[in-house]
């Protein structure tokens, strides 16, 4: 079967604080056999750069008052975004980054199943390491984290 055409705009943005910003300048995106570009990306500017520091000071507070509720409804939005867009995600790495299609669905996979894990976590964790086994790409790797 054909692998359908993978729609790129020539240029994307970045996002700060859930807002597009372009940058004076690009830098492309390679196809990783070919080296032709595929797209641009834009850069982040001094002034960008200093607008992502203030959204981090100021969202700071916020997100330590969120509640696990909260916390819980965002990571399962992402994991649904994913999961309705797990075959464009696999397309687009496996164009920039070179993999297989076969590696780039598992690595999408990966990151459906990362955020799984995190969203049925939440609220459960208080700092510890914790087994990665709840799916077969996880078996015997292990994640830790603590808070300070």
């Amino acid at each position: 079967m054909p692998m359908p055409f993978v729609f790129l705009k020539s240029q994307y943005p970045l996002y700060l604080a859930n807002e597009p910003h372009f940058g004076k300048s690009f830098t492309p995106v390679l196809d990783k056999y070919t080296q032709k570009p595929i797209a641009e990306v834009s850069l982040a500017t001094s002034e960008i750069i200093e607008k992502a520091r203030e959204a981090g000071k100021k969202a700071e507070p916020i997100l330590r008052r969120t509640s696990v509720f909260e916390r819980k409804r965002v990571l399962k939005h992402c994991v649904d975004q994913f999961q309705a867009r797990h075959e464009e995600l696999s397309r687009v790495l496996s164009l920039e980054v070179g993999k297989s299609i076969k590696d780039a669905r598992g690595e999408v996979g990966r990151l459906i199943d990362t955020f799984t894990f995190t969203l049925e976590e939440v609220g459960k964790l208080s700092g510890e390491v914790v087994s990665l086994d709840n799916s077969s790409r996880g078996i015997a790797y292990q994640g830790f984290w603590k808070r300070i």
